[in-house]
């Protein structure tokens, strides 16, 4: 056959192939489409006409196409431009320059009394005050966090929805919010990802819908949406605190700690819709167990939200609340009710899956329900909730005024950039934590004050404190979702000495965030080489700064003692080099550096002999 005739038989081909099947996937789509909002709108509530609905502000309703992030906030601050019962503010900023916004939304009087309300609120945290606050009329403070994995994209969709039916909602359901809450609503707690995610189903989306999953709107490159922009997963962040959204998080959730956060979540195509309890063996053993019971309080409201619209669900299955790092488990050692959702994600705008047809705009609505019930139970609950915050935080001390263990020291030898990086995660979490004045020596222990941390048991978040320092081995339930726990000083390789005894604060100074501790060395003309001690963890950032302007380093493969007599200093493997004698660069810039090494916290020593006491030589 002639490559002409092929040609025409193939375009031939193509023209039947593009005239029948996008018919078929069009009918797919347009005979499961909402009209959202409004198709999702409970009775009795109308809108004010003055506030833009979704559809009005990007053109197409929700679930009908992705959202881009850019459009989630832009949206976001027309509402709160709209609507005085809604404030935005940006938090943070991720690696991508995006901004992180934080929807404060309640009612006129409770914004007219916020700051006193945070306050008071904050005084349940602590025993000695807790008893007084008065909580009758208390607004329960309830955090929204949607999409911390980017491509878990109805999560991220619906939270325009959520912001408008808050904003925009009229009658005495929308009321009932207002008065009793203060909703803390996190529209993507994973900007990066999510617009990672929302460009590749745009870009592969046609006129038509292609619901076969193979079909490459389904299965998105690596990296996928679901991490940041470091491909860190931010649902595992929590404890470590690694990267800058979880930062920055932590700042206004430790202004508030909301007593209910709920953490929305996608799935496989082939399942349905989860919320919690998880699986009731598999909880941390530090978890109360009241958690569980209002958990379990909230399930009926979201069963009974689910069956009003039809959708199939599941409970106290897959998922376990070991690991305490995680949005929906963080919560739980903080005196909340943290409570995971997971939908089904369609992961496009239709997905064939193992229960039919799945659309963009169907797991869209069961989020909603799922915001929309969670509502409902906070207003229901609310002083059961704000009760649960007293007592948890009431237990939590007698718990730590029963252990014998009243003081936690941290040592790193030569290290002091390390427990510094210990020390923020510690003051980010609200723990507190002190650098010794002088060095402490009790009995035949020596803690040196450059290398040590103090971390009093006696802390209002003691459960907590507890869940990073702990050394579980043990568990009822011994099958788990992804980790059991993280023993955080083993993980920075640090000792931990548990003392029976209270070290007075007077011998101690308080820690703060990026706190610097910078050394001096005395230049001398003498000087022909300089030691820098490696033990530190900046020392790697100084000697890479070093070989990027070409100066030679060496590094000593044997311990060495350099100095006089009389003032010897003691220096091991790894200690790195810098002759002035082999250098051909500017020993000006040279001496900037090595300055600046030490004002960051590196230990660097002159030396005016290349022969040593002890160990090797220079050369």
């Amino acid at each position: 056959m002639k490559p002409g005739i092929c040609n025409l038989i193939a375009r031939t081909a193509l023209v039947l192939l593009l005239t029948t099947v996008p018919s078929i996937l069009c009918q797919a789509q347009s005979t499961s489409g909402l009209n959202l909002p409004t198709s999702l709108w409970p009775e009795g509530i109308a809108w004010n006409q003055d506030i833009p609905t979704p559809k009005e502000y990007f053109g197409f309703d929700i679930g009908k196409r992705h959202l881009r992030h850019d459009q989630v906030v832009g949206y976001l601050k027309v509402l709160a431009e709209k609507s005085e019962r809604l404030t935005t503010e940006t938090y943070g900023n991720t690696q991508g320059g995006r901004p992180l916004l934080l929807l404060t939304i309640t009612s006129n009087a409770n914004r007219a009394n916020l700051d006193q309300i945070r306050r008071d609120h904050h005084r349940l945290n602590s025993s000695s005050t807790s008893a007084n606050v008065d909580i009758a009329n208390m607004p329960v403070v309830m955090n929204m966090g949607y999409s911390v994995h980017g491509d878990e994209s109805s999560a991220g969709n619906v939270a325009p929805l959520v912001a408008y039916f808050l904003a925009a909602g009229e009658g005495e359901f929308i009321e009932q919010i207002l008065t009793n809450c203060i909703v803390l609503l996190d529209p993507c707690l994973n900007p990066d990802g999510f617009q990672r995610f929302s460009s590749w189903a745009s870009e592969y989306q046609g006129l038509g819908t292609n619901a076969d999953p193979a079909h490459i709107e389904h299965n998105q490159s690596w990296p996928p949406g679901r991490v940041n922009h470091y491909w860190f997963d931010l649902n595992r962040d929590w404890m470590p605190l690694t990267q800058l959204e979880s930062q920055a998080r932590m700042k206004w959730f430790h202004q508030w700690k909301p007593d209910v956060v709920l953490d929305f979540h996608e799935m496989g195509s082939n399942s349905t819709f989860f919320f919690q309890p998880g699986e009731p063996k598999r909880k941390h053993p530090l978890t109360p167990a009241e958690n569980v019971t209002l958990t379990g309080r909230f399930a009926e409201y979201h069963a009974r939200m689910l069956d009003s619209i039809g959708s199939v669900y599941f409970t106290q299955e897959v998922f376990d609340d070991f690991y305490m790092g995680k949005g929906s488990t963080y919560p739980d050692l903080h005196g909340a009710v943290g409570i995971l959702f997971e939908q089904a994600g369609s992961r496009g705008r239709v997905q064939e899956t193992s229960n039919g047809l799945l659309t963009f705009a169907d797991t869209i609505k069961n989020q909603f329900a799922a915001s929309r019930s969670s509502l409902q139970a906070a207003v229901d609950m609310r002083l059961d909730l704000l009760e649960n915050k007293r007592r948890f935080y009431s237990k939590s001390a007698d718990l730590a005024a029963e252990q014998s263990v009243r003081t936690h020291v941290f040592t790193a030898p030569g290290n002091h950039s390390r427990l510094q990086a210990f020390a923020d995660i510690l003051l980010r979490h609200d723990i507190d934590c002190y650098w010794p004045k002088e060095d402490l020596a009790f009995g035949d222990q020596t803690f040196g004050a450059r290398d040590s941390l103090v971390v009093p048991a006696d802390q209002a978040d003691y459960l907590f404190l507890q869940s990073i320092l702990e050394k579980r081995t043990e568990f009822e339930e011994n099958v788990f979702y992804d980790v059991s726990a993280w023993t955080m000083p083993l993980a920075f390789g640090m000792k931990h000495q548990e003392l029976s005894r209270v070290i007075s604060r007077d011998q101690l100074e308080k820690a703060r965030v990026g706190q610097k501790s910078p050394l001096e060395f005395a230049v001398s003309e003498n000087d022909i080489a300089y030691l820098m001690d490696w033990r530190d963890d900046r020392a790697a950032y100084w000697v890479n700064r070093l070989l990027e302007r070409e100066y030679l380093v060496k590094v000593a493969v044997q311990g060495l003692t350099v100095g006089s007599a009389e003032s010897p200093v003691a220096l091991a493997p790894g200690t790195c080099l810098v002759a002035l004698g082999q250098q051909t660069k500017s020993q000006p810039q040279l001496m900037t550096m090595l300055q600046r090494a030490s004002a960051d916290g590196v230990r660097v020593v002159p030396v005016s002999a290349g022969l040593t006491p002890e160990g090797i030589d220079l050369g």
